[in-house]
């Protein structure tokens, strides 16, 4: 019961970081947040890979999404078009290709964090 309200906590810490920092900083800021997330929450590597990656692929599906939604959806579906033999021409794909990759790079930070900690700091 700790362990899932604990881990709540911190995909709600990294989903709100993303959130705050999304309109300034680059892209790569995931890389950041989930660095240090992962240096500071202490999990196990596996769990923190799974906390970066679950938290930012949540995040970057639901922005592209409103994106596209308040933007008329008039450049998704070019892109999608553009980008056929990955998307297949959907719109959801390419939403899920988006979030996808944000994940990925948030969980190899996350992860990256945790190690980090691991092999230097604890005894």
């Amino acid at each position: 019961m700790k362990f899932t309200v604990w881990f709540i906590i911190l995909l709600s810490l990294n989903f709100g970081l993303g959130i705050l920092f999304a309109e300034w900083l680059p892209w790569w800021y995931i890389a950041i947040t989930g660095l240090g997330i992962g240096y500071l929450c202490k999990l196990k590597p596996r769990l923190s890979f799974l906390l970066g990656t679950l938290s930012v692929f949540i995040l970057w599906f639901a922005y592209s999404y409103w994106l596209d939604k308040q933007g008329g959806a008039i450049l998704s579906p070019k892109l999608a078009e553009l980008f056929a033999p990955l998307t297949s021409g959907s719109t959801l794909n390419l939403f899920l290709i988006t979030g996808i990759i944000g994940g990925l790079v948030s969980g190899m930070a996350t992860l990256t964090g945790a190690l980090f900690y691991t092999n230097f700091f604890k005894k």
